[in-house]
């Protein structure tokens, strides 16, 4: 069978329908990571909400028979909430595990939970209970990258993780997938410490995946010893309509609130992005009451069940084409899926902005959408820009005030 028709089916399966056609490219990484004998070393570069860790997932932890040669370390951002991995792939394991006989284990380590859930090929699940995520039996372990530093480590380092052993149930030999998410978002520092560890790995001959929606060219030259995988938008997809405009005197609080007052229709979806939890519960305070129905706060310190059922209702919300009026923090959102009719967000650097923008318009259902950029201070924990950079990328933003968001525009920029 060809494997355009394979990865056609394991796409189906494992997002329900949601997706009957993968991407040329998608076909390309299923028939590269299916394969139980071959490497896998890549920086996979492309746009917000092309597909890429699907990608990397289907193809990895997929069908048992014949195939689904790795386990993976899913590792976000140090912060981010892990609500949109869980949201993803709960579903995909329980359909896997039911389609080929195989049960399925996942581990989260993060925010307040440790914990694993398992999913049996009857149908059965059990949840909240203690499991060493350095068992060859787990298939996936979610972590941000600091809680993932402590475990790798901790459990004794290269050393501790029993690479391609079978499970006891299963004389399948399976590989080490580290998979490294949103590796743009670092700061310098963060990045050099990110750096040494995915070095680290690859040479000891771990499949090594860093996905990216952008990179720095300094950067992707410090990772050159990974194969350049950039993702390339194809002709025939239609690209969301996303219109700019730049206010740097106003605050993104002020024209937030101003917006959130204003009468819309019932399915619009309007978010509110803040730097920081303080900025967010005050904006989220003032937002209340003086606004429509469906005005939700959501950000990483909100405890972990609770931040994930607001995260389902969120996710509910846009499935059934309701509207809501959301209020988070950039950590918050730039680890979602979420799909907004307008965003307005403070001043950031090029690379955070890019990611803010996939997550407006991001699946190209609306006939246009609004990213408004407030003031023209950057937040200092984001990535140092100099002032020739800074000054010539608030020009840009002048300039094209008013007019289409297009991400290459930007790209010169980082």
């Amino acid at each position: 069978m060809p494997y355009n028709e394979i990865a056609g089916a394991a796409y189906r399966l494992a997002t329900d329908g949601a997706v009957t056609r993968p991407k040329e490219w998608q076909v390309d990484l299923y028939k590269r990571l299916s394969d139980s004998t071959s490497e896998a070393g890549y920086l996979l570069i492309g746009p917000p909400g092309s597909g890429k860790l699907d990608s990397i997932v289907i193809p990895s932890l997929g069908m048992r028979r014949g195939g689904a040669p790795r386990r993976i370390f899913l590792i976000a951002k140090a912060g981010s909430p892990l609500d949109d991995f869980v949201y993803r792939f709960v579903p995909q394991l329980r359909n896997w595990a039911a389609s080929d006989g195989t049960d399925r284990t996942m581990y989260i380590d993060g925010d307040d939970t440790e914990s694993g859930s398992r999913f049996y090929s009857d149908g059965r699940e059990e949840t909240g209970f203690a499991v060493n995520p350095l068992e060859a039996d787990v298939d996936l372990v979610l972590a941000p990258f600091d809680r993932f530093h402590n475990l790798f480590f901790g459990g004794g380092g290269v050393h501790g993780l029993p690479s391609a052993l079978a499970s006891p149930s299963s004389p399948i030999l399976r590989r080490d997938l580290f998979l490294f998410n949103d590796a743009h978002e670092y700061t310098e520092d963060g990045f050099s410490r990110f750096h040494k560890l995915v070095e680290f790995l690859f040479a000891q001959d771990f499949d090594v995946i860093v996905m990216a929606s952008s990179m720095p060219a300094a950067w992707r030259e410090e990772l050159s010893f990974l194969e350049s995988y950039d993702i390339e938008p194809s002709e025939t997809e239609t690209a969301p309509v996303r219109l700019l405009s730049f206010t740097p005197q106003e605050s993104a609080k002020s024209a937030f609130l101003t917006a959130a007052r204003k009468p819309h229709s019932s399915g619009q979806r309007l978010i509110g992005v803040f730097e920081s939890v303080a900025e967010a519960v005050n904006a989220h305070k003032d937002a209340v009451g003086e606004t429509g129905p469906n005005v939700q706060l959501y950000h990483e310190d909100i405890p972990a069940s609770e931040r994930r059922a607001i995260y389902h209702s969120l996710r509910t919300y846009e499935k059934e084409r309701q509207g809501y009026t959301l209020v988070t923090t950039a950590a918050a959102l730039e680890a979602s899926d979420l799909d907004a009719s307008t965003m307005i967000t403070g001043f950031c650097p090029p690379e955070s902005l890019l990611l803010r923008a996939g997550r407006l318009n991001r699946r190209a259902q609306l006939p246009s959408s609004l990213l408004r950029i407030c003031g023209e201070k950057l937040p200092h924990q984001t990535r140092a820009m100099n002032p020739t950079q800074r000054e010539g990328f608030k020009v840009a933003l002048a300039a094209a005030d008013g007019r289409p968001f297009v991400a290459e525009d930007w790209l010169p920029y980082i």
